[in-house]
């Protein structure tokens, strides 16, 4: 696992929606440094933002289902960005069906996204955000999860099979509760992935502790530290 502060960098240089939530034929040309989206409440600035966030990791920021995105009198909207990835310049096409979706690279279909959706590395704050502090332990769960993938896609797909088991286990848990034998079968599938899980957690957060304390100091201007552990009921020694 590769970690680094500036070495991705990722400009979103067009962006054209069709039929996109409020937007019906709209495009859009970005600055390669700050750019500032100014509007009244209900014109669409979110959802701009959630369109660029869409052509960058497949997904919108938010748990919003793909059918939503579609403006409410059509059937169908497309998306069409350009992104320069350091000197690399790839567009991406997206077309959103009612319960269907199309997304090429460069012209070509990608039918399985999470392999590229660390290509072009996004950060979003939003003020759900705030959970990360006051919210259950799962919000950071999830969150850390999130960046460990971008760096790690191996990462996807443990999660996933770390929940599909738990799902399989639970209902045998709940059809028979006292099938003691089969539930230490499941407990151990389920250890192989959670291990893994929790090491890459682990690795993460000691990695990223620097470069958080490095900008906590600035942003605070003082001496002081912020110390980032995490915490886990699963026993493992790291080895990093």
């Amino acid at each position: 696992m590769q970690l680094s502060e500036n070495k991705n960098k990722v400009l979103v240089k067009t962006l054209t929606l069709l039929n996109y939530r409020n937007y019906i034929n709209q495009s859009f040309s970005f600055d390669d440094k700050i750019n500032l989206i100014i509007g009244k409440n209900g014109h669409g600035k979110t959802n701009l933002l959630e369109a660029i966030n869409l052509v960058c990791k497949f997904k919108p920021f938010k748990k919003t289902n793909f059918d939503e995105l579609i403006n409410f009198e059509k059937n169908e909207t497309r998306l069409k960005a350009e992104l320069l990835n350091n000197s690399n310049l790839n567009e991406i096409n997206i077309q959103l069906l009612k319960g269907r979706k199309i997304i090429k690279l460069n012209n070509k279909i990608l039918y399985r996204t999470a392999r590229y959706s660390t290509l072009n590395k996004l950060v979003t704050f939003l003020p759900s955000d705030i959970d990360l502090i006051k919210g259950q332990a799962s919000v950071r769960r999830n969150y850390i999860d999130q960046m460990i993938t971008g760096v790690d896609p191996e990462h996807m797909a443990d999660s996933k099979n770390y929940y599909q088991i738990l799902k399989q286990r639970n209902a045998l848990l709940a059809k028979s509760p006292n099938s003691s034998a089969m539930l230490e079968i499941w407990d151990e599938k389920l250890s192989e992935p959670a291990e893994r899980i929790v090491f890459r957690r682990m690795k993460f957060i000691k990695k990223i502790s620097p470069i958080i304390n490095k900008y906590y100091e600035k942003i605070s201007a003082t001496n002081s530290k912020v110390d980032m552990v995490y915490k886990s009921t699963i026993d493992i020694t790291p080895n990093f």
